[in-house]
């Protein structure tokens, strides 16, 4: 499969604050603005670090997927995201590998595939295409 690179790394944690606090001391950098999800019960908060981005993502409800990977995990790496040029071939190769198509979002034209972490060594990896200036990395850098 042709990759462009890694998008964003899926952090999932309790405290955003708190993470948000930490990362942003460890590595020198500024926060983007938190965001929430209604539908899916989660905020987050993008951390550039340099090309690739850091998602802080908290549940806002006990039955969010974030919650339930909280529950099971304790935190931690949910999911990597990965850039494509082509999100519909890149499906068909993870499928033809036999890993699970989970969901799949498109939101302000970047195009979102999810794949079962049971299929991927316990996290979820997330292919994503976009075009131009759109994605996590441009996003978090254009609020700051």
């Amino acid at each position: 499969m042709k990759v462009e690179g890694v998008d964003h790394i899926h952090i999932a944690v309790n405290d955003l604050e708190k993470a948000s606090k930490f990362f942003c001391e460890l590595f020198s950098t500024k926060p983007a603005q938190v965001k929430e999800d209604p539908e899916f019960g989660f905020k987050w908060q993008f951390l550039p670090l340099g090309n690739v981005v850091l998602e802080l993502m908290q549940p806002t409800s006990p039955n969010s997927p974030i919650s339930q990977f909280l529950k099971s995990k304790g935190g931690g790496v949910h999911a990597l995201s990965i850039k494509v040029p082509d999100i519909e071939k890149g499906i068909a190769e993870m499928q033809a590998r036999g890993l699970r198509l989970v969901s799949r979002a498109n939101v302000g034209g970047i195009k979102e595939a999810h794949f079962h972490p049971k299929d991927t060594f316990g996290f979820m990896i997330e292919l994503v295409e976009h075009k131009g200036k759109t994605g996590a990395t441009i996003e978090a850098q254009d609020e700051m």
